[in-house]
């Protein structure tokens, strides 16, 4: 059943050419292909574009598209353009991933297969990331204590079922593949996000429509480090859409968790934390509440304290 679903691919690229052209390799080595790649070149300033002018003229059994954006839309904006370029094209299924992630060869075979043991609906499919050397992550979640801030925790890896895959209750962007009819329905990747948390609010928007589930026989490579990120432009999103993600979706527990993070703030000079992070980690707070998205004038890409 797996091999009847075309399959389109969307990956979005920022100033990581040589992870990219890792990241496409392992496209192309897939034992079921996918009809379309679209890469969204996010306005990097290295030689992505030149490279992917002549990465677009190599042979290939892969439809390849490439979306260059005037100015850098975060990873949100970017996957939201890659989606509304893969809606029209004559696919089923579209898999989205970052530029430095690496699939498996099997990874879209082993995602598929799925299909063949679930007759209830299915938003979306997907396999285990490693990062880190180990599965134990975020990048495949189930619900957590909803009175928490970590309201979100990594699946248990002793739930697979016989056929080797479990029900999950939230997805990064790191390698799922999305049902195009229920995308359709619920609605695009939220673009005014700008970076994290736009695939966790469009976990809960698409599970409403069918059931997200992973496979442990479908493995990608996340490509990144364990170090601790040090306060940057980062920080104001992460705290904003983390704000608005629980008010938008957890009403009932938003406020007592915004008082958590209040304090959390408060207390941060303990651990080291600057004054300028404290205020940046306010001011996400109070967007996050007013609903203040997109790109903030401050903290733009790249920003350093």
């Amino acid at each position: 059943m797996y091999k009847k679903n075309k399959i389109a691919v969307i990956i979005v690229t920022y100033n990581r050419v040589e992870k990219l052209k890792k990241a496409l390799i392992t496209y192309e080595k897939q034992t079921v292909l996918p009809e379309y790649i679209i890469v969204v070149n996010n306005a990097s300033t290295d030689n992505t574009k030149d490279y992917l002018i002549e990465w677009k003229k190599e042979k290939s059994l892969l439809n390849k598209i490439i979306i260059n954006t005037e100015s850098n839309l975060g990873g949100s904006g970017g996957f939201y353009l890659g989606e509304q370029e893969a809606l029209k094209l004559d696919v089923d299924w579209i898999l989205v991933s970052d530029d430095d992630a690496y699939l498996s060869d099997n990874y879209i075979e082993e995602s598929m297969k799925i299909l063949e043991y679930e007759k209830d609906d299915i938003s979306i499919v997907c396999g285990l990331v490693e990062q880190n050397g180990d599965f134990n992550n975020l990048q495949r979640a189930v619900v957590n204590n909803i009175w928490t801030t970590a309201f979100e925790k990594p699946i248990d890896l002793t739930t697979f079922n016989e056929h080797g895959y479990t029900e999950i209750d939230f997805v990064s962007y790191v390698g799922p593949i999305i049902n195009k009819k229920i995308l359709d329905k619920t609605g695009l990747i939220d673009k005014d996000f700008f970076i994290w948390f736009d695939d966790t609010d469009h976990s809960i928007r698409l599970k409403k429509y069918g059931k997200i589930l992973c496979s442990k026989k479908a493995l990608i490579y996340h490509d990144v480090t364990r170090a601790r990120e040090a306060f940057n432009w980062k920080t104001y999103y992460g705290y904003r859409n983390h704000v608005y993600t629980l008010k938008k979706h957890y009403p009932l527990q938003y406020l007592w968790i915004i008082l958590l993070l209040v304090v959390k703030t408060i207390l941060s000079p303990i651990k080291g934390r600057s004054f300028k992070e404290i205020i940046a980690r306010f001011r996400g707070i109070k967007d996050g509440i007013l609903g203040n998205m997109g790109q903030h004038k401050i903290y733009k890409a790249g920003w350093k304290p």
